[in-house]
């Protein structure tokens, strides 16, 4: 591993070290737990968003990106917000990022499926991911009365699964 690549990982890992005591991490709080100056910072991530999605990416398996079966990845998205769940709490929190990550998550599954309740048309699949996203961000911050299984089997009637 090179010392660019060095510096990025521990404004990843100062990222998330952050996001899992601090619903409301900056830039001068990543600069100060990763020991690097803020034109580091900039060099290697543009904004606090890139660093926050950065961050948000190593909770996920690597393996979801080579999943074709819409269930199977499904699946292994609900099965990683709960199991990180404190972590993703704190995600919710910063809407642009979540958005971008869920939306780039719900494209990928409703390309590989027909979404029969509505045409397939940019208007609908947008008006179905708000619906999606919804319910996994209220899911997300009320998980004593919303249980996992339940978001998973709301999400695959939505998208026909």
């Amino acid at each position: 591993m090179t010392k660019g690549e060095q510096t990025r990982q521990k404004i990843i890992e100062a990222t998330v070290a952050l996001m899992l005591s601090d619903t409301r991490a900056s830039v001068s709080h990543i600069i100060k737990q990763a020991h690097v100056s803020r034109t580091t910072f900039y060099r290697h991530f543009p904004s606090l968003g890139d660093a926050i999605l950065a961050a948000t990416l190593t909770r996920f398996p690597t393996s979801y990106q080579s999943i074709t079966d819409p269930a199977e990845l499904l699946e292994l998205v609900i099965n990683t917000l709960d199991q990180d769940l404190a972590f993703f709490v704190h995600f919710s929190v910063y809407k642009e990022e979540f958005d971008f990550l869920f939306k780039q998550l719900f494209f990928k599954v409703a390309n590989n499926v027909q979404i029969t309740l509505l045409d397939r048309t940019p208007v609908n699949d947008e008006l179905v991911y708000r619906a999606i996203s919804g319910i996994v961000a209220g899911w997300m911050t009320n998980t004593t009365t919303i249980k996992a299984a339940d978001v998973k089997g709301f999400i695959q009637q939505v998208l026909n699964l």
